[in-house]
């Protein structure tokens, strides 16, 4: 189950043409709720097969060959909760072998998709891309706040320096994942695919929210910042260079990832092509903007026909 976005705006002024259009919303929330919460779903959970090797990788469940993925690229397929034996293998190599527990998706906490990487090469992180306002001025903004800072020192526990807020707030929009061969991606993040280059949205600036590859030494920096006990000017200025890098590189991503070819018990079919994963209504930056972006053939994405702008109420 893919759902592309979904759109919620009260209007300031209930006239009969927009009580007509707030039903509208409203009927396209109450669907995308319903979908998100389990309606359309049958339990089963999307994995991403994301080759990190130098050879094709092939993907065997239940003894059924599912995926054939060239190397360095990913594939997507659905595998039904149960216990299930997975193979994997590239280049005359087994990555792995074992019996692997897929758990049911219905239950919210467990909706997020799982990335598969058999030989354990490839470190994940996630990454904001800011729209329109400059993501510098986003930052100081969210830095100076007495509120965030207050919150930060809260959760830590002790006293922040400028350094060690300023690390902080870069981490939460820059937060490596546990590595491993099996990785839970989070909920309301685009996996492995490129943001747009841009978006349409009535605020003037907006936010994309991806998880994507990044390298080795770039996610042993990442660690050894958040664990570093008293950063410096220094450390701040690194950060910023690799976290800007890390946003650079997300966009060569592919604008979408395929399914793989399903066949066999454990791998059922679904859509296409997936791009983005919405899995909750309580994060409310996924509903406060207008997007567009879709070029209007129901499958792909636009191809940079959008621009951040603010513009009248359109009728949708």
């Amino acid at each position: 189950m893919s759902v592309d976005t979904a759109i919620f705006v009260v209007p300031a002024i209930w006239s009969d043409s927009s009580l007509g259009r707030c039903l509208k919303y409203c009927g396209l929330l109450v669907l995308s709720c319903l979908l998100l919460t389990g309606c359309a779903n049958d339990g089963s959970q999307q994995v991403y097969i994301d080759n990190g090797s130098d050879d094709t990788l092939e993907v065997e469940i239940d003894n059924v060959k599912v995926a054939v993925v060239p190397a360095g690229e990913v594939q997507w397929i659905r595998i039904a909760p149960g216990d299930h034996r997975i193979y994997a293998a590239a280049g005359g190599r087994t990555l792995f072998s074992d019996v692997k527990t897929i758990e049911d998706s219905r239950p919210s906490k467990n909706f997020g998709p799982i990335i598969f990487n058999p030989d354990g090469n490839n470190r994940y992180s996630t990454c904001r891309i800011e729209y329109g306002e400059s993501a510098v001025m986003n930052f100081v903004r969210e830095s100076v706040s007495g509120a965030e800072r207050r919150q930060a020192e809260e959760e830590s526990g002790k006293k922040l320096s400028e350094q060690a807020f300023a690390i902080q707030t870069m981490l939460k929009q820059f937060e490596p994942l546990p590595e491993g061969k099996w990785v839970k991606a989070p909920l309301m993040f685009r996996v492995l695919v490129a943001p747009p280059e841009v978006v349409r949205t009535r605020m003037g600036s907006s936010s994309r929210k991806c998880l994507t590859r990044i390298s080795k030494g770039q996610y042993e920096l990442l660690i050894h910042m958040r664990d570093k006990a008293d950063p410096g000017d220094d450390d701040v200025i690194v950060l910023g260079d690799v976290c800007s890098t890390i946003a650079d590189d997300a966009f060569l991503l592919p604008d979408v990832v395929r399914r793989a070819t399903v066949e066999g018990s454990g791998a059922t079919p679904g859509n296409e092509s997936s791009r983005t994963q919405y899995a909750s209504s309580d994060d409310e930056s996924a509903w406060d903007d207008e997007v567009e972006e879709n070029d209007g053939d129901g499958d792909d994405w636009g191809d940079g026909e959008d621009e951040v702008e603010e513009g009248e109420d359109e009728d949708w």
